[in-house]
């Protein structure tokens, strides 16, 4: 059974994974909106800004697994997905 402290840590790393992919995405949709893309088509920069975030998450996965006592996990990658996710959305309302 999983101590009080893995439990706890294993919510706070999906957190902090959400918060990473979001900034990345974050950081990605003001770049494009400063070369005038976010203005002429922003669905398809929305699109764009998540397949990257998805891309570089998944390879961050994927290296996790290669390294000694590190573990590639789905529930990470969905975090990564869902805090671009709340990014755009955020970005999408508050900047555009």
């Amino acid at each position: 059974m999983p101590s009080l402290l893995t439990r706890f840590w294993r919510h706070f790393d999906w957190i902090l994974h959400a918060i990473e992919y979001g900034l990345l995405a974050w950081c990605g949709l003001m770049y494009l909106r400063d070369i005038g893309f976010c203005e002429r088509q922003a669905v398809v920069a929305y699109i764009i800004v998540l397949i990257f975030a998805g891309i570089v998450g998944g390879l961050n996965e994927l290296w996790q697994a290669q390294m000694p006592n590190r573990l590639a996990s789905w529930a990470d990658e969905a975090a990564n997905l869902i805090g671009a996710v709340i990014s755009i959305g955020l970005f999408h309302w508050l900047v555009k």
